[in-house]
């Protein structure tokens, strides 16, 4: 349930995260499905960077030339302040950082949230709507 479910590629969607009642706790698993031979792919032990959680803002983009999925926010037992990327090639969460003008890096979640949907505008992901949570 709320799980992450987005585009990687012409035949390949991943699936990651959410919240199992069958164990009652958060994922934090991605499976990648193959529509060309119906054949699903994971790695055990590819955990998100920020830890298991569900609720949270996902969407496909194209990130500097290679199609990504982008994930945002969610909530595991408090709402998360944290940006990750899926490295298809390598099958990996990674921490997403944004370049500012001045050449540091910085986490593009400016507070924590959960419940948020993502569009792309104009080529750029956006984040909208959802809760803020300050605990």
């Amino acid at each position: 349930m709320k799980h992450c479910v987005a585009r990687v590629s012409a035949t390949q969607i991943v699936i990651a995260g959410g919240f199992s009642s069958e164990i009652a706790d958060y994922l934090d698993t991605a499976y990648v499905l193959d529509t060309s031979d119906n054949k699903w792919t994971t790695k055990p032990w590819t955990k998100f960077h920020h830890g298991p959680r569900f609720d949270m803002a996902c969407m496909s983009v194209n990130w500097f030339g290679k199609q990504r999925v982008v994930m945002m926010g969610g909530w595991n037992n408090t709402a998360m302040k944290s940006a990750e990327i899926f490295n298809l090639d390598q099958m990996t969460w990674d921490p997403m950082q944004v370049p500012l003008l001045d050449g540091t890096l910085q986490d593009p979640m400016p507070y924590s949230l959960r419940g948020a949907r993502m569009a792309e505008l104009a080529k750029v992901p956006v984040v909208a709507g959802g809760v803020t949570c300050t605990k």
